[in-house]
């Protein structure tokens, strides 16, 4: 669902989402627990983005942030009896921050006006890309046989794999 819309952000410092990874997050601030709220009783999508590492002591703030982040879908999700939340957070697509809408008294969390972004491998490249895949999975294993003795990886053992996930994973 390529195209502009808009999304709650929630910046982290040190994760990362990725399309098609699932990331368990506990949610305590509450700004947060509000953003989880309302995308629990609404879209189920949040937008994570990494904070730029020199905003990293920030963080308590609105820290600046990389322009291009993971939209994710909450999957699970358990409240706690303080108002903490316990979700599993699902990447979707990669999306661009357009702008960020003006904060409003009764919203504690920030918004972005975002563009979605396609999946950079289009169908021309796919025999590419799965010829590059096929050599990452054979150096893995090579590098796995200098290191130590053991079983050997091989293809086969990614062959129900797709390639958005071993990037995304690896």
């Amino acid at each position: 669902m390529p195209g502009p819309g808009t999304l709650p952000l929630f910046p982290l410092s040190s994760v990362v989402l990725f399309p098609g990874v699932q990331t368990p997050l506990h949610i305590f601030e509450p700004r947060y627990r509000q953003m989880t709220e309302h995308a629990l009783a609404g879209s189920r999508r949040i937008g994570m983005v990494a904070v730029r590492p020199e905003a990293v002591d920030a963080m308590p703030g609105d820290p600046p942030v990389f322009a291009v982040g993971c939209e994710g879908r909450i999957t699970d999700a358990k409240r706690l009896p303080d108002g903490r939340f316990n979700i599993l957070l699902l990447g979707t697509q990669r999306f661009r921050i357009l702008g960020e809408s003006p904060p409003a008294a009764e919203r504690l969390y920030r918004v972005a006006e975002i563009e979605r972004l396609d999946d950079p491998f289009d169908a021309a490249s796919r025999p590419r890309v799965l010829a590059l895949r096929h050599r990452a999975i054979e150096l893995v294993g090579e590098i796995a046989r200098i290191g130590r003795e053991g079983p050997t990886l091989s293809p086969e053992l990614f062959r129900d794999v797709d390639e958005v996930t071993i990037l995304n994973v690896s």
